[in-house]
C-alpha cells in the first residue's frame, strides 16, 4: 500500500463507503462475516477525484451545467460523451498505476472483474443498479483500461438524468472501484431472501443461469428460476427456460460467449442441493442489510461465492 495516499487498500479493510462506495463497503461486511467473497482490493473514490481533476471534467461540468435541466438528450449527449473520453484518455497517474499493478499481481488472478462502486447513498437499491460500469478483464493492461471505464460510467446518460431528476446534479458523487479475482462459474445469479414482487419472507427465490450472471444482466439468456420455503428451505417450484449459450472463460482468461450442449439447454442451472446451499448462505447477509436481501453468487466447485449484497426493494 502507498504510504502517500493509500490509494488500494483491501477488500476486508474498505469500511467507509465515502472512501471506498457501497459495493466495496458490502463485499467488506460480507467478508468481515465469514462469508465467501473472491479475493480482491479497492482503489479508492479519491483517485478518481485525483484523475478527473488531470482530466479536465470540472471545466467540461461546468458547459454542462449551462445546458437547461429540461433540454433534449441531444444536448446533453456530446458534453457527456466528451468527459467520458477525457477520463479514458486521460494517462493513469505512475504512482497510482504502480500501486494498482502490484495490487493485482498480489491477486495471482490473470482473470478479474471491475467494478465501480459509487459514494452516494441511494445507489446500492436505487433505480441505477447495473448501470454503473462492471467489466471483465484478462491481464493487467485490460484491469487498468477497465478502471477508467468504471470513471467514466458515472457520467454515462441514464446516470446523469437520474442525479437530474433527483437534483443530485450539484452533490459531488464520486466512485471507487473494486478488482477481485473472477470466479470462473459453472452457474450464476441472484437470491432474493424474500419474494421480490410481493416481499412475502416465507418464500426464497433464485434466478440463475450457466456459467457467469451478466448473460442475465445483459438479457442473453432468460434465467431459471427456483422458488424455497425459508422454513426447511425445501424446493417448492422450479421454472426452468432454454439456456443456449453461457459466458466463460477461455484459456487466456478473457470472458466469451459459448454455445452450451444441446442435452443441458433445458436442464436446470442449479441442482436442488446447490439452491439450498446459496440460500443458507443467502440468509447470513440479511442482518448486514438490515432485512430481506438481494445477494449476487457464483457457483464454482461446490462453492457459492458472493458477490454482492443489498436491500431488497419489493416490487423492483
Amino acid at each position: 500500500m502507498s504510504e502517500r495516499t493509500g490509494m488500494v487498500i483491501p477488500i476486508h479493510d474498505a469500511q467507509d463507503p465515502m472512501v471506498v462506495g457501497t459495493k466495496a463497503r458490502s463485499l467488506s461486511l460480507l467478508d468481515r462475516a465469514g462469508l465467501p467473497v473472491p479475493a480482491g482490493f479497492c482503489i479508492v473514490a479519491s483517485v478518481y477525484r485525483e484523475h478527473a481533476a488531470r482530466s479536465g471534467v470540472d471545466s467540461l461540468r461546468a458547459i454542462l451545467r449551462q445546458v437547461p435541466s429540461d433540454a433534449p438528450d441531444l444536448a446533453l449527449s456530446p458534453i457527456l460523451q466528451r468527459i467520458r473520453a477525457a477520463i479514458t484518455h486521460t494517462p493513469l497517474d505512475p504512482e497510482m498505476e504502480k500501486e494498482v499493478l502490484a495490487s493485482f499481481a498480489a491477486l495471482g488472478s490473470s482473470s478479474v472483474s471491475v467494478r465501480s462502486s459509487v459514494t452516494e447513498a441511494d445507489m446500492p437499491s436505487g433505480p441505477l443498479v447495473g448501470r454503473h460500469g462492471t467489466y471483465f478483464a484478462a491481464g493487467p493492461d485490460a484491469m487498468l483500461r477497465s478502471v477508467k471505464h468504471c470513471w467514466a460510467s458515472l457520467w454515462g446518460n441514464a446516470v446523469w438524468a437520474h442525479r437530474l431528476h433527483t437534483q443530485l446534479s450539484e452533490t459531488e458523487v464520486n466512485v471507487a472501484v473494486v478488482v477481485q479475482h473472477l470466479v470462473p462459474a459453472s452457474a450464476s445469479g441472484v437470491v432474493f431472501t424474500a419474494d421480490p414482487q410481493t416481499g412475502d419472507p416465507s418464500r426464497i427465490v433464485i434466478d440463475s443461469c450457466f456459467g457467469l450472471g451478466e448473460a442475465i444482466v445483459a438479457g442473453t439468456v432468460p434465467p431459471d428460476r427456483f422458488t424455497l420455503s425459508r422454513d426447511r428451505l425445501r424446493l417448492t417450484s422450479s421454472e426452468l427456460h432454454p439456456k443456449h449459450v453461457r459466458l466463460t472463460i477461455d484459456d487466456e482468461g478473457a470472458v466469451v460467449q459459448r454455445m452450451v450442449v444441446p442435452e443441458l439447454v433445458h436442464s436446470p442451472s442449479m441442482t436442488e442441493a446447490e439452491t439450498r446451499a446459496t440460500a443458507t448462505l443467502a440468509l447470513r447477509a440479511e442482518p448486514l442489510v438490515d432485512g430481506p436481501a438481494v445477494v449476487e453468487f457464483a457457483l464454482a466447485d461446490g462453492v457459492a461465492w458472493m458477490l454482492q449484497a443489498r436491500p431488497l426493494v419489493i416490487g423492483r
